[in-house]
């Protein structure tokens, strides 16, 4: 077998179309460095072209790849800045609201002791307003006990509930503690209708 010579790959080469043979060279040359691949067995890209055209052509193509390359790095920087100046205003965003949630959480627990605190103060006023009326009621009944009035009874007069067909009510018992200690605990009998 004869090799062939330079001229030769020159002559065959200039009867191949320029496109279709640099569309050949980038498709060896991106699938050379894309997977790794090695089309035809090359120790590297430098033994791919056959010729000085191809040799051009190898550039061209390994300097377009490059460009493409290069934008796509620029492009995924671009979208990881952005992506790392969101997350950074999501966890500003995040923080401003764990801190609010916790001043409120605070002044929810500080409301809540003064809640308690009042509901405390207000059951003890219940008391002390309880004893004090019936301490009251207990003076003024001694108070009319002792200058011989008799004390004034406070009797309904209305409409006896339990009858079919409303009668006049007849004499009821106590309206209140004061009417009950006036009387002096006597016995008042039946107890009809409602008091008031």
């Amino acid at each position: 077998m004869t090799k062939t010579t330079e001229v030769e790959k020159t002559a065959v080469s200039l009867r191949v179309d320029p496109r279709v043979r640099m569309k050949e060279i980038r498709a060896e040359v991106a699938m050379y460095l894309k997977d790794g691949s090695n089309p035809g067995g090359l120790n590297h890209m430098g033994e791919l072209p056959e010729n000085m055209e191809d040799a051009r052509r190898v550039i061209v193509a390994i300097q377009d790849l490059y460009e493409i390359e290069k934008e796509k790095h620029r492009k995924a920087t671009t979208h990881i800045c952005e992506l790392v100046h969101i997350l950074d205003g999501m966890s500003e965003v995040q923080n401003e609201l764990m801190s609010m949630v916790h001043h409120r959480d605070m002044k929810i627990g500080r409301l809540r002791n003064q809640l308690e605190g009042a509901e405390k103060h207000n059951f003890h006023m219940r008391d002390n307003m309880n004893q004090a009326h019936t301490e009251r009621d207990a003076v003024l009944t001694t108070m009319k006990l002792l200058n011989g009035q008799q004390p004034r009874q406070e009797m309904s007069v209305g409409v006896d509930m339990g009858s079919s067909n409303a009668e006049p009510a007849r004499s009821r018992g106590p309206s209140s503690l004061h009417d009950l200690l006036l009387q002096g605990f006597k016995p008042m009998g039946t107890v009809t209708g409602r008091l008031r």
